[in-house]
C-alpha cells in the first residue's frame, strides 16, 4: 500500500498530475469547473505563476489597444491616398486584434482557476448520495 508523500501515516488517495506524488486526501484540491485533482503545492506554484502573467497579459491587452488605434488612425489617412502601405496596416491590425482575442480568452480561463474546492469533502459527499 502506498502512503501519502507529506503523511507517512495515512493512505494515498490519488497522485497529483502535475507533480505525479502521492497524496492523502487532505493534501489534495480540487480546482477549476472541471475539479481537476492537485495538490496543495503545485496548487501554490501554479497560482503564483499565473498571477505574474495576468499582469503580463493585462500590459499586453493596454499596449494592444494603444497600437490598434494608432493603426487605425494610420491606416485612415493612407486608405484615403490609395497608399501601398494600407496592406501592411491591415495585417498589423489584424494581428494585434488576434493577440488582444488571445490574451482576452486566457485571462477568462484563468479566472476559474479560483474556484477551489476540498478534495475531502467532494468524497465525503458522494458517499452520502
Amino acid at each position: 500500500m502506498q502512503v501519502c508523500y507529506k503523511h507517512a501515516e495515512k493512505p494515498n488517495a490519488k497522485s497529483c498530475p502535475f507533480c505525479s506524488k502521492d497524496y492523502c486526501e487532505d493534501c489534495l484540491l480540487l480546482v477549476g469547473k472541471r475539479k481537476t485533482v492537485i495538490c496543495k503545492d503545485c496548487y501554490t506554484f501554479l497560482s503564483n505563476k499565473i498571477k505574474k502573467s495576468n499582469i503580463r497579459r493585462y500590459i499586453y491587452l493596454l499596449l494592444g489597444v494603444i497600437w490598434l488605434v494608432l493603426i487605425l488612425v494610420n491606416f485612415s489617412n493612407y486608405f484615403l491616398l490609395e497608399s501601398p502601405n494600407a496592406t501592411i496596416f491591415i495585417l498589423l491590425g489584424v494581428g494585434i486584434l488576434y493577440s488582444i482575442t488571445v490574451n482576452i480568452i486566457r485571462l477568462i480561463q484563468y479566472r476559474s482557476w479560483n474556484v477551489i474546492e476540498s478534495y475531502t469533502k467532494t468524497i465525503k459527499l458522494e458517499v452520502q448520495d
